[in-house]
């Protein structure tokens, strides 16, 4: 509890001015001596989903380590042209290597990735989500069906409420690395916000296999700018999100008046407690 009063007591000012939806009595300090505010105008929210076949014909889900085993060999090896049908990691990567021969690669597996991504930009005001193939191998896919859905909500564990989604279906040429579909909201309100997204591959005589997910919830303001993250560099605490994203202010009437020497108080309790951080503490002021 100390250290949240920590840095709570510091920065609550700053909060106040990045993030106006903040009420109540507040501190100010100059985030020159010893805070960091990592206040982003454009944050991303990415997951992947990862399908595959199995040597023995068996559509599945591939876990997060098998994934990242596959994308060190896509990133290291080029895998052999199996009548065409193998699709590369890159685009226009070649099935060469820097001698001329034919590179020696693992028997590739039936892969699919696709990359979900939920972009926050609090410049343009918008929350855009994408669904993009970021890797195959193997044989080619005769469908991807994918797309995701945004959903909100003034409580972090309250109930969300869906309000924009988007789906999609690929087949034949569009089968390829890179292509990319996305739909963007444009937001008016603050609220948490996050993503669900599902993806279905489905290979010629092996049949299809479904992948879903969500996204980390992201709280922004009317404006769409995320919540900022703050530190304090001196004790190396951090400020929490709040829980709430419609936290009433508080009537000035109804506001506890501030004691008596508070600003003293708190430096001794503060220099007590981690240390004199040498700040100017004239220029930090102490509220409620």
């Amino acid at each position: 509890m100390k250290k949240i009063i920590g840095v709570l007591l510091a920065v609550v000012f700053v909060l106040s001015t990045l993030f106006p939806f903040i009420g109540g009595d507040s501190v100010s300090a100059a985030t020159g001596q010893g805070f960091k505010v990592s206040s982003p105008e454009v944050v991303k929210e990415t997951v992947y989903e990862d399908l595959a076949v199995n040597k023995n014909g068996t559509t599945r889900s591939l876990s997060a380590k098998e994934s990242r085993e596959i994308q060190k060999l896509a990133k290291k090896e080029y895998f052999k042209n199996q009548k065409k049908n193998t699709i590369y990691t890159k685009k226009g990567q070649s099935n060469l290597n820097n001698k001329g021969m034919a590179a020696k690669a693992k028997k590739p597996v039936n892969y699919v990735r696709v990359a979900h991504e939920t972009v926050y930009n609090g410049t343009k005001g918008t929350i855009t989500m994408s669904s993009r193939i970021d890797a195959m191998t193997g044989e080619k896919p005769v469908v991807i069906w994918t797309g995701a859905k945004l959903y909100r909500s003034n409580d972090q564990y309250g109930k969300y409420r869906l309000v924009d989604k988007f789906d999609t279906e690929w087949r034949g040429s569009e089968l390829k690395v890179g292509k990319k579909t996305s739909k963007t909201y444009n937001n008016k309100t603050t609220n948490f916000y996050q993503s669900h997204h599902k993806t279905t591959v489905g290979w010629n005589k092996v049949g299809t296999r479904t992948n879903e997910g969500v996204t980390e919830e992201v709280l922004v303001n009317k404006k769409t700018v995320p919540y900022p993250e703050i530190t304090n560099l001196d004790n190396n605490t951090s400020m929490w999100i709040p829980t709430k994203a419609n936290i009433p202010v508080v009537p000035l009437k109804d506001r506890t008046k501030r004691k008596s020497g508070l600003a003293k108080t708190y430096k001794n309790w503060y220099i007590k407690e981690y240390g004199d951080p040498k700040w100017d503490w004239t220029q930090i002021h102490v509220h409620h």
